[in-house]
């Protein structure tokens, strides 16, 4: 199973999201995790982890949608 999950989105941090991505490979090696954010971000926090390979891959998206984004001009523009 393929999984994407929005890296920038957490309240607590990009942290807790690189945290929760490695503990779910570690209980289910056969899922595929895929980070979504500002990849030099995800790749530092995952640096602070201490990994010696990065069990997900990366999709590079440096733009942040925010909740009061219209949902038009967030497609067209970002």
């Amino acid at each position: 199973m393929r999984i994407a999950v929005d890296a920038m989105g957490a309240e607590r941090g990009i942290g807790i999201v690189v945290e929760g991505a490695i503990r779910a490979i570690q209980e289910a090696p056969e899922i595929e995790i895929i980070l979504v954010g500002d990849k030099d971000k995800i790749e530092e926090e995952i640096r602070l982890s201490h990994l010696k390979e990065i069990p997900f891959s990366m999709v590079h998206a440096p733009q942040i949608v925010e909740m009061t984004d219209s949902a038009t001009v967030s497609l067209k523009e970002k």
